[in-house]
C-alpha cells in the first residue's frame, strides 16, 4: 500500500512539473485529463427540435435572447452589434453560424446560456474576415457549451468574468482564435472554468495563455483535450496567475 501511494504521488508530481515547465516555456502543450464525466442536461428533443423556436433572422435571435426559451438556427445570421442573452436561453446552432460583422463580441451572455449543435459542431460563433472581437463574453452567469465551434475570432474565443461566472465546457470546439494580449482560446478573470469535454486547439496569444488564460479564477480539468496552442510569452496550453 505504501509503495502504491508513493508511486501515485510521484506520477502526480511529474505531471505537475511537466505542465509547469510547458506553461513557463510557452510551448505547444497537450493536456488529456481522465476522470469521471459529470452528469449534465443534454439537448432534449434534438432530432426534431420539438417545442423549440426556429431562428431565421437577426430579429428572431434578438427576441430569443431578450425573452429566453429554446431556439435553433435555420440559416447563418450576421450581427453588426453583437447579440445579447438577457434571459435563460437554449440555442442550437444546427450546423449554422452566428457571424459578427463588427469589432466587438458576437455574443454577450448575461443570463444562463446553453449552446448546442446537432450537425457535428459545424456551426460557428465567429467574425467575418477583417473584423476583430471575442466570440463570446460571459459576465456573472453560467455558460454551458455542449456543441458548436467558437473559431475565427481575433480578440479571443470565450471570455469569462465576474465571481458568479461559470463556464462549463462539455463539448464542441474552441479553435483557431487569436488574441494580441492573453487568452487566445479561453480567458477567465474572477470566474470558474470547468473542462468536462470538447477540444481547445490551434489558438494563439501574443501574450500569455494561448489555449487558456486563468487569472484570479478557479479551473477544473475533468476531461477533454487542450493541444497545439501557442503563446508569445508563457503558457502555450494553459497559463495561470
Amino acid at each position: 500500500m505504501k509503495t502504491k501511494i508513493k508511486s501515485n504521488l510521484m506520477n502526480f508530481l511529474m505531471t505537475l512539473l511537466f505542465i509547469t515547465l510547458m506553461s513557463v516555456l510557452g510551448l505547444p502543450m497537450t493536456v488529456y485529463a481522465a476522470g469521471e464525466h459529470v452528469a449534465h442536461t443534454g439537448h432534449a428533443g434534438a432530432s426534431s427540435h420539438s417545442g423549440w423556436k426556429p431562428i431565421s433572422s437577426a430579429a428572431d435571435l434578438i427576441e430569443l435572447g431578450k425573452n429566453g426559451g429554446s431556439g435553433y438556427l435555420t440559416c447563418d445570421i450576421e450581427t453588426s452589434a453583437g447579440f445579447r442573452i438577457d434571459d435563460n436561453t437554449k440555442l442550437c446552432l444546427n450546423g449554422y453560424s452566428i457571424i459578427a460583422t463588427n469589432s466587438s463580441a458576437a455574443l454577450y451572455v448575461f443570463k444562463q446560456l446553453s449552446l448546442y449543435d446537432e450537425n457535428d459542431n459545424s456551426g460557428k460563433i465567429t467574425h467575418a474576415e477583417g473584423y476583430t472581437g471575442r466570440g463570446i463574453i460571459c459576465k456573472n452567469t453560467t455558460f454551458n457549451m455542449y456543441g458548436g465551434t467558437v473559431s475565427g475570432n481575433h480578440s479571443g474565443g470565450v471570455a469569462v468574468s465576474g465571481e458568479e461566472s461559470l463556464f462549463n465546457f462539455y463539448g464542441g470546439n474552441i479553435a483557431y482564435n487569436s488574441s494580441d494580449k492573453e487568452g487566445g482560446g479561453v480567458y477567465s478573470s474572477d470566474g470558474t472554468v470547468r473542462l468536462v469535454g470538447g477540444s481547445i486547439y490551434e489558438n494563439n496569444a501574443t501574450g500569455y495563455g494561448g489555449g487558456v488564460f486563468i487569472e484570479y479564477s478557479n479551473m477544473d480539468v475533468i476531461s477533454g483535450e487542450i493541444l497545439n496552442n501557442t503563446s508569445g510569452l508563457s503558457g502555450g496550453g494553459i497559463y495561470c496567475r
